[in-house]
């Protein structure tokens, strides 16, 4: 007796768009009895395709190129990096596990299924041979023969499905080794996440610690502010002190006056005296001519410097307050130059009253001579020693003036080292900024580059989904890139250097303590 033979179908046979890759899941079809059980070529390559030995070295490598960064910028990508890719794992080869299960079970039902069948034929045919041995007819011998032909045919399909089994048993046994595999791997990953929360916590304690040096530093600003003040009420003491000598200075131009009236009678000793003072005369109108010569040296450094300080105020907003402090510096700097010069020009004046008195007492003198009057020598004495504490002074007035000149230099080189750090910050600031942004179009365009050819592997059907995936991914990514600005400004702020700024600034407050203690 000859069974029909099944239809042979390939299983999950769907006419239409393609599924995307790493997504097939192929549905089992239940075929009738003694059906042929065959696989397609097109099973084949998705099989080949869908391997597990070569999907773990892959996010190995892609793990290992995402770790070799150690900064703290990458380190929430890579959590999260880990975390699908561990998902993904999981997924895929609890499906591949189901899959080969359901097969395995399958053919063990159609084994029994056919040894039970295979029994029963057995049994027929044993039960005719003896019908066909009592039969001595023809007929009976043929059907006998037809029966071990399908016997010996059911045996050769029984051990075909055995050897089936036993393929798919090998291939279990090699998915749960690469199962393994991947639990390692994701044990691995695991201790890899944890050194980087270590990283982080780390991370965090320098920022606490940098965040007290900041305010050690705006303390030192705030002792620098009364510093300032002190310096202030300094120039004022001085401006007083001016004005105390210029008082003195008028009393003893009247007791010149009156000195004039009693030494008419010494004209021979002024004319031996005439000769000094012109010297005396000379050597000031020297130190005049230089000093001019250096105002106007300053005057010159001094426009440099507010030239230098209108571009810093160009270069970066966020400097503003330090580059209004150093203009307050340089406005008090110009006014103290300015009193310089007026006391200069005070100097000057008193020069040519003193020339004046002096021409005046030689007229007197002639006069008293052609008179005839009678000088003592008392007199002339006292006249010499008036002359001699008056140019005394003017002495002592240019060495002050001389000295307040090197201390206003010293000062704005000091302010010059100040603006120096400033400018070289801005530059690296300007630097940073445009590689970041340089980055930034670098990584978008790679980034639009790989969602397109993603896109086009997923078909038709899913390219809507990939597209509201792609949008959120984008701005999952803006996300990130402003954490990892926000953790570069905060290095930064952590990693300032100390400047020579610090080390200007603890040198002008020596030097105002030391003028204090002057």
């Amino acid at each position: 007796m000859a069974f029909a033979k099944a239809k042979i179908q390939r299983f999950n046979e769907v006419i239409g768009c393609a599924p995307p890759p790493g997504t097939y899941q192929p549905k089992w079809q239940e075929k009738p009895l003694l059906g042929v059980f065959e696989k397609g070529s097109r099973f084949n390559d998705k099989k080949s395709k869908t391997d597990l030995d070569d999907t773990p070295m892959k996010t190995d490598e892609s793990f290992s190129s995402s770790t070799s960064a150690t900064s703290v910028k990458d380190e929430n990508a890579i959590g999260e990096s880990v975390v699908q890719k561990t998902c993904d794992c999981n997924i895929t080869i609890d499906a591949i596990t189901k899959k080969y299960e359901d097969t395995i079970e399958s053919l063990t039902e159609r084994l029994k299924v056919l040894t039970k069948y295979e029994d029963g034929v057995e049994q027929s045919t044993d039960a005719e041979n003896v019908n066909m041995n009592t039969d001595p007819s023809n007929a009976h011998e043929m059907m006998g023969q037809t029966y071990q032909q399908e016997i010996i045919e059911y045996r050769l399909k029984i051990a075909e499905l055995q050897d089936t089994i036993d393929c798919l048993t090998a291939e279990k046994n090699v998915l749960k080794m690469d199962y393994f595999k991947m639990k390692k791997n994701i044990g691995e990953l695991e201790e890899e996440i944890k050194t980087k929360s270590r990283k982080l916590s780390e991370a965090e304690s320098l920022a606490e610690s940098r965040r007290e040096s900041i305010d050690i530093l705006r303390r030192g600003v705030h002792h620098l502010k009364a510093d300032l003040e002190d310096s202030k009420v300094q120039a004022e003491d001085l401006q007083c002190k001016f004005h105390n000598i210029n008082e003195e200075l008028i009393l003893e131009r009247s007791k010149k006056e009156d000195l004039q009236a009693k030494y008419k009678n010494a004209v021979e000793e002024i004319s031996k005296k005439s000769e000094e003072i012109q010297d005396l005369t000379n050597s000031l109108n020297k130190k005049i001519i230089i000093i001019e010569h250096e105002k106007r040296i300053r005057a010159q450094e001094a426009e440099k410097l507010s030239n230098e300080l209108d571009k810093m105020k160009q270069l970066n907003d966020a400097d503003q307050v330090i580059h209004r402090k150093l203009e307050k510096d340089l406005c008090t700097t110009r006014k103290e130059l300015a009193n310089a010069l007026s006391k200069v020009e005070e100097l000057s004046f008193l020069r040519e009253g003193m020339e004046s008195s002096l021409n005046d007492m030689m007229t007197d003198s002639e006069n008293v001579f052609v008179n005839g009057e009678s000088v003592t020598a008392d007199t002339i004495i006292h006249f010499l020693k008036s002359l001699i504490k008056a140019k005394n002074e003017v002495d002592l007035l240019n060495k002050e003036l001389e000295s307040e000149i090197e201390k206003k230099e010293l000062h704005i080189q000091n302010l010059e080292q100040l603006i120096g750090p400033f400018r070289e910050q801005l530059e690296n600031y300007e630097q940073e900024r445009q590689a970041l942004e340089n980055l930034t179009k670098q990584t978008k365009g790679e980034y639009e580059s790989l969602s397109l050819q993603h896109a086009a592997l997923l078909g038709h059907q899913n390219h809507k989904q990939k597209i509201q995936y792609m949008e959120i991914e984008d701005l999952r990514e803006k996300l990130r890139q402003k954490e990892r600005t926000i953790a570069k400004l905060r290095k930064q702020s952590k990693e300032e250097p100390k400047t020579p700024t610090s080390k200007a600034l603890h040198r002008s407050r020596k030097e105002n303590t030391l003028s204090n203690t002057q």
